[in-house]
């Protein structure tokens, strides 16, 4: 026996239990036993506790092995329940029979009465455990059964109706105890009568054969019904003892058949390969776009399994594999969308296609998967130039970061060192010239590195963002005024650099006292100051452009691939103060 089995031991005798457990726990350590002493005990524990079997005395102070018998039998009919007494008779055997117990044995002196009761333990389990297991077998394909929307029968040689399931009463009004008895012959339009009679014969002589038909059968409405109709010999299971026939609704696949066709129709004529594909994971239909770009027509496709896609060497096994695996997460209900990208390999002719699968929502086709192919060779081009330009913009990040930072670092050690040795502003000069070099290679990693990606969007206060940018930037005597209480979505590391940029360009443009004030627009915000104003709203953001001695005309460059990479709308113009007044609109914003 794989799983331990746990004994409960219902004995008032306390030593006599201690040592019955011992020999039982011994017995290849298969048996966990807990002894309490008392009927009133053993029925508490049973509640608390999960157990397989129960042993138990006759004779006990409190109540005897019967009625702890009935009162076990009241919740649990069919647990293992032995009666292991000392006190024996013909009388107390046969109460315990009429009661229910499932085996009587009694003590007697030596330890061969603990083997024996071991293998009754065992034993008694083992039927109990088997019985349990046919029962939810059962149950399970009852349930099955009652669910199928299919309705499944099963008659006699003679086609005498023996079972029917409950969908036989939503799809030809009968209930199954109108029909149990009846012949199924008797039912059956009078024009099919002779050929499904001679086909039933057919499958009753041949078991080996799967018949399916087609006919007419009486509806409860009094109306005709089309059923498709399966049947299989089982007459000489000894269980089923029939032969079992499914039926199905015929005016269900013939609606099935037109809704293919109109979907046919409108997919025709599209440029994107459509496919339908069944819960064997068969094609029920193609498009011309997936005929042509695989150079295999249309009616050949159909009924196809997906594995011959690997077998004509048009995709590989590990692409089919993914494919199906696709189809599966769909048919299961685990995934709403899958999307598989593959490489066809067809004669003078190289593409990716993305393919798209989902389920098909409508209620007669909800078992099938319908896929979209999309050719998406320009789109793969044009991300593999993308990803070359990028890893060139990070090599010369890498050069600038390497190449140029560390002479610099090393020119404004040797200012300090001049320093110490010399008072002169001539090294002022030369400081600001290295504050000027660094804040452009700055820059222009931000820009190489960066490039005109906003990757994670998240909820931001632009009121903090404000205040935070205005402790990372140097702004000398200038004011901030923030009158914002928006909330926008966005990159938030972003979303720093292009405040931060906007405020520095103040301080360098507009003069150490400027008052810098950060608002709200209708679907946005303003950065605006009271500086000297633009000269040039156009060219303001273009690379280069700057106004200030020592500008490195990058930082508004930055500002518009932020905004760009956000999606937003920015614009430059005269502030109310004569100044500067940058405007971001199209944002996602929330409520005030």
């Amino acid at each position: 026996m794989d799983e331990p089995v746990r004994v409960l031991h219902v004995d008032d005798e306390p030593d006599f239990s201690e040592l019955t457990a011992t020999y039982l726990e011994r017995t290849d350590g298969q048996f966990s036993v807990e002894t309490v002493t008392s009927v009133s005990e053993g029925l508490a524990r049973l509640d608390d506790g999960d157990f397989d079997c129960i042993v138990s005395d006759y004779d006990m102070a409190e109540r005897d092995g019967i009625d702890f018998l009935d009162a076990v039998r009241e919740d649990y009919p069919e647990l293992p329940f032995i009666l292991f007494t000392g006190k024996g008779s013909e009388e107390i055997a046969s109460e315990a029979i009429s009661a229910g117990v499932t085996d009587y044995l009694q003590k007697t002196p030596g330890t061969e009465q603990y083997t024996l009761l071991a293998n009754r333990i065992e034993n008694s389990v083992a039927q109990y455990r088997a019985e349990q297991e046919v029962k939810e077998t059962e149950a399970r394909y009852r349930h099955l059964i009652e669910e199928s929307t299919d309705v499944i029968t099963v008659v006699d040689s003679d086609g005498t109706f023996e079972y029917l399931s409950p969908a036989a009463e939503r799809i030809l009004g009968y209930s199954a105890d109108e029909m149990v008895g009846e012949n199924a012959f008797d039912y059956v339009h009078p024009d099919d009568r002779e050929r499904v009679v001679e086909e039933f014969s057919d499958q009753v002589r041949r078991p080996e054969e799967r018949v399916t038909t087609e006919f007419r059968f009486a509806h409860a409405d009094g109306s005709w019904q089309w059923i498709g109709v399966r049947g299989r010999n089982l007459l000489d299971d000894p269980i089923i003892d029939g032969v079992v026939v499914y039926a199905r609704d015929a005016a269900e696949r013939e609606e099935r058949e037109q809704e293919l066709e109109q979907y046919e129709t409108i997919v025709e004529n599209t440029e994107d390969g459509i496919y339908v594909v069944d819960s064997d994971h068969r094609f029920e239909f193609v498009n011309h776009r997936v005929a042509e770009a695989s150079g295999i027509p249309q009616d050949v496709w159909e009924g196809q399994h997906v594995s011959t896609l690997s077998e004509l060497g048009i995709l590989t096994e590990d692409e089919v594999t993914a494919l199906e695996d696709g189809f599966d997460a769909i048919i299961g209900g685990e995934e709403d969308q899958v999307s598989v990208e593959v490489t066809p390999q067809v004669p003078e002719e190289e593409f990716v296609l993305d393919l798209r699968l989902t389920s098909l929502q409508t209620e007669r086709l909800s078992d099938c998967v319908v896929g979209f192919s999309r050719n998406v060779t320009e789109r793969k081009r044009r991300e593999r130039e993308l990803e070359r330009k990028n890893d060139s913009l990070e090599k010369f990040a890498s050069v600038v970061s390497h190449d140029l930072r560390n002479p610099l670092t090393v020119a404004e050690g040797r200012l300090e060192l001049a320093r110490e040795e010399h008072d002169s502003t001539h090294l002022d000069e030369v400081a600001n010239s290295h504050k000027r070099m660094r804040t452009l290679i700055d820059d222009l990693l931000t820009l190489a590195r960066e490039g005109d990606t906003a990757t994670e969007a998240e909820r931001i206060r632009l009121s903090e963002a404000v205040e935070r940018c205005w402790q990372n930037v140097e702004t000398e005597r200038a004011t901030l005024d923030v009158d914002t209480t928006r909330t926008v979505r966005g990159d938030r590391g972003r979303a720093q650099q292009l405040l931060e940029n906007l405020v520095r360009n103040a301080v360098e443009h507009g003069g150490t006292d400027v008052t810098i004030t950060v608002g709200d627009l209708e679907d946005g915000f303003y950065v605006a100051d009271d500086g000297r104003g633009i000269s040039d709203a156009e060219a303001v953001f273009d690379a280069g452009y700057s106004t200030a001695e020592d500008g490195t005309g990058l930082g508004l460059t930055i500002v518009r691939r932020i905004a760009d990479a956000h999606g937003w709308e920015w614009t430059a113009t005269e502030s109310e103060r004569g100044g500067a007044r940058f405007e971001f609109t199209g944002l996602d914003t929330e409520p005030r």
